[in-house]
């Protein structure tokens, strides 16, 4: 809980800065300059765990381990994201051939690296238990990107360009009170780190990089089918409406960020499939009354975030925020994958995820559009939790009735169905009543929920 209530102001800050920050995207850009954004940083997003092993994730697991020596393990990681940024550099040429990119590719290079860095340095300061800096540097970093915005987006109407340098300014910011505040400069030494100890980082952080590479696959792929058939102006949309599940991506964020911190620390306990379970207990009824209401408000809450130009994009949300519910469950799952070291596993689950969400988006999108890219989503990640909650029971054994929550995934879909293509009275009426059953057939876990709460603040 203590984690749980840092992360939120962290994650709070920014995460949902995407979803604040829309109102102002939608006016001051076109729908074709927020798509050229959206798949400048998801181009960054797929070579990230490439070029750096997705090293971050090691940072976080042996900087909270008492045998190794901290400052090689941090060098290590260093010298790996530096190194990949190098080879990144020789394929400079490749880039000025995607018309998308060549525009801003100092940009995008400085996107990446700057990204990168802080990522690992994000992560780094979790393992070693400065939680509250985290804290502090996402309220730091939403604080520069709002004030950098208005500046570079609204007074000066530098767009694509503004937008991305607003990003870069805060990585840096962020990563020299990260670097600074929690004494990694303490941490960097010349020293070269021992080959087992190298070994033991890349067998753990390698199986990351596929598995991100399949989460891109899973998350990102669709804005790059979109393009094929459709055109950067339906990204755009596309991108504008997937900022709007945020608010229940950070529910989700929050919580699975001090999760993962829990799980590896009680994964050696007795009672952990107790623990485990409760845990996936609260994250699955925390998201599925999450997800009801934000479809249920969805159309008011577009009226709001959304320019006239980009109103349309609404029908696409009910669909991803279903979506959100898999991916939060399937991440949950995956932290006991972290926790046992013995990541493989995700990368084959996120793999098969990632298949199936390229498969069905070239079969959806050129007859749907970004609604069936928002279609595939689900199936993507559908396969993901399945898999998942199959292959983790020779970890743990969690005690959950499947039949009553698949009957919450069927009413939420139901839910969203009727909110696409129905009129209004029935659509808030349907909605009422899902919202209702779910309280209904979750009471229990709604009532440990209360109590879990209630004890923590008392005890503060």
């Amino acid at each position: 809980m203590s984690n749980t209530l840092i992360f939120t102001i962290s994650e709070f800050a920014s995460k949902l800065l995407a979803f604040f920050m829309l109102p102002v995207y939608t006016r001051v850009m076109t729908t074709e300059a927020f798509g050229t954004s959206d798949l400048i940083n998801s181009t960054v997003g797929l070579l990230m765990p490439i070029f750096t092993l997705s090293v971050a994730n090691a940072a976080l697991r042996f900087a909270m381990s008492k045998d190794e020596d901290i400052k090689q393990v941090f060098s290590f990681g260093i010298k790996v994201i530096l190194g990949g940024f190098g080879i990144l550099l020789l394929a400079f040429p490749l880039f000025l051939q995607i018309n998308i990119i060549n525009d801003y590719l100092f940009l995008f290079y400085a996107v990446y690296i700057t990204s990168a860095l802080f990522n690992y340095l994000n992560q780094f300061a979790r393992g070693i238990n400065k939680i509250k800096l985290v804290g502090i540097c996402g309220v730091l970093n939403t604080i520069i990107i709002i004030v950098s915005n208005i500046i570079m987006l609204v007074v000066f109407h530098m767009g694509v360009t503004g937008y991305l340098m607003s990003f870069i300014l805060s990585s840096i910011i962020g990563s020299i009170v990260l670097f600074v505040g929690g004494g990694m400069y303490k941490c960097v030494t010349i020293q070269t780190s021992e080959k087992r100890l190298k070994k033991s980082i890349l067998k753990y952080s390698i199986p990351f990089a596929p598995n991100s590479l399949s989460w891109w696959l899973n998350n990102t792929a669709n804005r790059y089918v979109i393009t094929a058939f459709c055109g950067v102006s339906q990204v755009g949309l596309f991108s504008a409406a997937a900022r709007i599940p945020t608010i229940l991506v950070t529910m989700q964020n929050i919580f699975l960020q001090a999760w993962l911190l829990s799980a590896i620390s009680e994964y050696e306990s007795e009672d952990k499939s107790e623990f485990f379970t409760k845990g996936y207990k609260i994250l699955n009824v925390t998201m599925l009354l999450g997800c009801s209401a934000l479809i249920a408000l969805i159309k008011p809450i577009s009226t709001f975030l959304l320019s006239a130009e980009f109103f349309i994009a609404w029908k696409y949300i009910p669909f991803l925020l279903i979506s959100v519910v898999f991916g939060s469950l399937s991440g949950f799952l995956g932290s006991l994958y972290s926790a046992s070291t013995e990541t493989n596993m995700l990368f084959v689950t996120t793999l098969a995820g990632g298949i199936f969400s390229v498969g069905f988006n070239f079969l959806l999108v050129p007859s749907l559009g970004p609604l069936g890219a928002s279609c595939a989503s689900i199936i993507a990640y559908l396969v993901v939790w399945m898999m998942r909650l199959i292959d983790t029971k020779r970890f743990v054994e969690l005690k959950i009735n499947i039949v009553r929550d698949c009957l919450g995934y069927v009413l939420i879909t139901a839910q969203a169905v009727v909110m696409i293509f129905l009129p209004g009275t029935i659509c808030y009426i349907s909605s009422a009543l899902v919202f209702v059953v779910i309280i209904l057939l979750n009471l229990v876990d709604l009532k440990f929920l209360h109590k879990m709460i209630s004890g923590y603040v008392k005890r503060k």
